[in-house]
C-alpha cells in the first residue's frame, strides 16, 4: 500500500518573482524577450504599476501545459 503525499507549496516569497529581471533569470532569457512576452500575454504575470509580477509555479504551469 502506498501513500499518496502532496507536495507542499511553496512559500510566496520563494515562488515570487518582482519585475522583469526576476522572470528573465528564471527563463534564461534576455530581459527584452521576456518583456515583449508578458506584454503580449505568453508569460503569465501582473503589471502593478511600471513593474511585473508573478509567480514561479504559474510561468511552470503555462510552460509545462503548453508542451
Amino acid at each position: 500500500m502506498s501513500i499518496d503525499v502532496e507536495t507542499p507549496a511553496p512559500s510566496l516569497k520563494d515562488d515570487l518573482l518582482d519585475g522583469v529581471k526576476e522572470f528573465a533569470d528564471f527563463l534564461g532569457w534576455d530581459e527584452q524577450v521576456t518583456y515583449r512576452m508578458l506584454r503580449q500575454g505568453h508569460i503569465p504575470g501582473q503589471q502593478m504599476g511600471r513593474k511585473w509580477v508573478g509567480t514561479k509555479s504559474a510561468v511552470r504551469a503555462r510552460f509545462q501545459s503548453a508542451a
